[in-house]
């Protein structure tokens, strides 16, 4: 008997990756502010990019889009 294959999905393009990451309605960052801001606001595009399956190369880029 055979292994069973997984179907080929092609890989996500940033087009792709950032039009579904804006449909989470990320919360931005100004920069400012207390320290404790910053780890909830990581904290939060952590979990949508784990919701995601986001893959690494793309969240720097997400995360910079929420940046005001």
């Amino acid at each position: 008997m055979s292994p069973r294959r997984e179907p080929d999905h092609p890989a996500p393009t940033q087009a792709t990756v950032v039009a579904q990451f804006r449909d989470y309605h990320a919360e931005k960052f100004s920069g400012q502010g207390d320290p404790r801001i910053v780890d909830e606001w990581i904290q939060g595009l952590e979990f949508i990019f784990e919701v995601m399956d986001c893959p690494d190369r793309y969240r720097v880029i997400c995360a910079q889009l929420q940046l005001t």
